[in-house]
């Protein structure tokens, strides 16, 4: 891999992953696309490109910055392609064209889960997520989240006092802790031998729609989702849809039930996801004992339903609508919201 064509082809956002994979397969260096024009891209990738953001004059600077941030961090680089890549992740559609990874290698294993939520749970639901991250431990089974507020961090912090491994995939660049008060836990992760990810180049911030996009790498790199407690237009249905879409197992956990934050999660059960009240139960979908996490028995989406309830006609499932947005933004400026 070419390092710093592949940091500069990151940052052009306004291309698809397999866009950038094309791109970067067809030059031969990074002085070779600094001198390329909007046109000579689109004619690459086969589409024509309407966007303004194409400016080579500032992109040989940025990746001199980032690739002098991955060495002084010890950042590492995979590029889809690459053996190192998550298999399940290659599989999925539109894979991310590279993952920053700070901390420990991500685990190739195929019971990875991912648990995902409201940030605004109750009690109980933080109780749920906090207990099924310790149980991730147990069971063997690295747990992947966002380290959003809420059911996301109470899932990473359980794994973390557990002594197992999780992966939490970040909406803005590797570079940037969010929310903020995360930033803790982050280092707990990676020093129990979990990992910070992202396909965002450093510097990114955490716009809005990064987050609705990351959540195809949370359930990209699982064989199965939690959901705990999530309202009808929570952001943790758009995890559940492209866990659907991608043919991965879903569970909602039941203490949603109950719960009046969780009337989205108790439309997945009516839909056909699988009640869990705990890995236990998930460890027996799948077939497996306890511990038996990292054996890499079973294949993706052996219990999923076939029909995404919801997906677009493209393979992406359909947007929740503006009330997402709107609690993205709360988010963003330091609100709490489902």
């Amino acid at each position: 891999m070419d390092t710093e064509r592949a940091l500069a082809v990151s940052h052009l956002t306004f291309l698809r992953g397999q866009e950038k994979h094309v791109l970067y397969r067809s030059l031969p260096s990074l002085d070779a696309l600094l001198k390329l024009s909007r046109d000579d891209i689109g004619d690459i990738i086969g589409r024509r490109l309407k966007t303004r953001e194409w400016d080579p004059g500032r992109l040989g600077p940025r990746v001199d910055r980032d690739a002098a941030f991955l060495e002084q961090r010890r950042v590492t680089l995979l590029m889809f392609g690459e053996p190192a890549y998550p298999p399940w992740l290659a599989e999925i559609y539109d894979p991310p064209f590279v993952l920053f990874v700070v901390g420990n290698p991500v685990p190739s294993t195929e019971t990875m889960i991912a648990v995902v939520g409201t940030r605004t749970p109750s009690h109980e639901g933080r109780a749920a997520a906090h207990a099924l991250g310790r149980e991730t431990a147990v069971c063997g089974a690295p747990l992947v989240s966002g380290l959003a507020r809420g059911i996301d961090t109470a899932a990473h912090r359980g794994a973390v006092e557990g002594r197992g491994p999780t992966l939490a995939v970040l909406g803005c660049g590797i570079d940037i802790i969010y929310p903020a008060q995360n930033r803790m836990l982050s280092e707990e992760i990676v020093g129990r031998g979990g990992s910070i990810i992202s396909e965002y180049p450093p510097g990114t911030p955490p716009r809005q729609f990064n987050f609705p996009e990351r959540n195809r790498i949370i359930s990209g790199l699982s064989r199965g989702t939690v959901v705990v407690e999530a309202p009808e237009r929570s952001g943790a249905l758009i995890t559940a849809d492209y866990a659907l879409d991608q043919g991965r197992d879903l569970f909602v956990h039941r203490v949603s039930e109950t719960s009046p934050r969780g009337a989205g999660a108790r439309g997945l059960l009516s839909d056909g996801a699988s009640g869990v009240t705990g890995m236990a139960d998930v460890m027996q979908e799948w077939g497996l004992a306890a511990g038996a996490g990292n054996s890499g028995a079973g294949s993706a989406g052996a219990g999923a339903r076939e029909d995404s309830g919801g997906g677009g006609a493209d393979g992406r499932p359909a947007p929740v609508g503006m009330q997402l947005a709107l609690e993205l933004e709360a988010e963003l400026r330091g609100g709490n919201h489902g």
